[in-house]
């Protein structure tokens, strides 16, 4: 953990906890007393045995194969914090990019599916602070084991080593990571219109006929777009339109296949 520790430049990253077993480094930064959660601060574990992502489901991994972390960011105050989430999953996209050479589709809200299947879980969660915002981001990524061979994980989950065949190294993604979140963060305290329109871009939505399971119940619709407070519109088969924010959505038909760079993983 030391050698990686010199290798990070910016602020995201420049305090770093690592604990070989936590419950949830979510909850670890949101105990943490005010003055020390600061702006970049990960706490970083090789297992959780309480992990978990959205909609309070649990997020699973064996130990030591994957990247568990959080990090704290202060929000500004101009930008939906909805939008975090959204930072999150491009710099997941990102770092797979540079690291694995694995381009990756983007699935409301903040799924990231390289080939169609699930790398990732995002957990976004506030806590206020000397009357600004701080978010924390949960960030699980599955890297270098089979997710096949674990009973808890569903079929439509991946890993990076899945998807390419070979295992990659975690400190390189992780680093690659670290800078990916920095440099979106910088991007969006200076262009507020930049995060939520690259992360439109890399959506396969608009036009495309979706299921819903929410509080109404399952229903289908077609998917006009997103919000800029992360709010997805469906148009549903009767003609009315709804917003829809915490639920389950599920393209109708396939998101895409794998695609892999013809440079090298170093």
């Amino acid at each position: 953990m030391d050698a990686i520790r010199t290798r990070i430049t910016g602020d995201v990253g420049s305090r770093l906890l690592y604990f070989p077993e936590i419950g949830s480094t979510n909850a670890e930064l949101l105990r943490l007393p005010h003055g020390q959660m600061t702006h970049g601060l990960i706490a970083i574990t090789d297992y959780q045995s309480a992990g978990r992502g959205r909609m309070e489901r649990t997020w699973v991994a064996p130990r030591a194969s994957s990247l568990l972390f959080s990090v704290a960011l202060d929000w500004p105050a101009d930008i939906p914090v909805a939008q975090s989430v959204m930072l999150a999953a491009l710099a997941v996209g990102d770092a797979l990019q540079a690291v694995a050479g694995l381009a990756a589709q983007l699935k409301w809200p903040h799924d990231v599916l390289p080939g169609g299947k699930k790398v990732s879980g995002i957990l976004g969660q506030t806590r206020p602070r000397s009357g600004a915002k701080a978010v924390i981001l949960g960030i699980g990524l599955n890297v270098n084991f089979d997710p096949a061979v674990v009973p808890e994980i569903p079929s439509s989950a991946t890993s990076v080593q899945s998807a390419l065949g070979g295992p990659v190294s975690r400190e390189e993604l992780f680093l690659a990571l670290v800078d990916a979140l920095e440099l979106w963060y910088r991007d969006c305290t200076r262009d507020r219109e930049k995060l939520f329109a690259a992360w439109s871009s890399r959506l396969d939505l608009a036009g495309r006929r979706v299921s819903v399971s929410d509080g109404m119940g399952i229903w289908n619709g077609v998917a006009i777009g997103a919000r800029q407070d992360g709010g997805l519109r469906v148009r549903v088969d009767k003609g009315q339109e709804r917003v829809v924010y915490a639920a389950d959505v599920s393209l109708r038909g396939q998101i895409g296949t794998l695609q892999r760079s013809k440079r090298p993983v170093q």
